[in-house]
């Protein structure tokens, strides 16, 4: 069992940042207590593993999980008030996806997705972000 998750996060530094940002939400939610948190971190990583699958498909017709996904997830969940409706969720993290593959240059996001969506969403919708997952 330990060599299978060693060779896991071995494999990919992506996986170890997933793996942290997981083992940080999971000490925060029983930090706050708070249960909106519990939410809004699975609900923003669905939609951008969703969306950008469905893009994946679309563009590169490759079927394709990618783990930048989960963790641009991850960053906009741990990154949003508790008290920040899940339509908006949705719309910042559909949003982030979406810019990632229209905003590239030589197949790279010109900027990190997650802040981009989180400064889009602070700007256009007036979400407060906040780092309320090491606070």
């Amino acid at each position: 069992m330990l060599q299978i998750f060693k060779r896991l996060l071995d494999e990919d530094i992506r996986k170890q940042v997933a793996f942290i940002l997981f083992l940080i939400w999971t000490i925060s939610i029983f930090y706050f207590k708070d249960l909106a948190l519990l939410f809004i971190t699975p609900v923003a990583i669905i939609t951008c593993v969703v969306i950008d699958c469905l893009l994946n498909l679309l563009i590169k017709k490759v079927r394709l999980i990618s783990i930048s996904a989960i963790i641009t997830g991850q960053l906009i969940g741990l990154n949003l008030f508790s008290n920040t409706s899940i339509f908006l969720v949705v719309l910042i993290s559909a949003l982030s996806i979406i810019l990632k593959y229209f905003m590239q240059i030589k197949g790279r996001p010109i900027f990190n997705p997650a802040v981009l969506g989180l400064l889009l969403g602070a700007v256009i919708f007036k979400t407060n972000p906040t780092w309320w997952g090491v606070s």
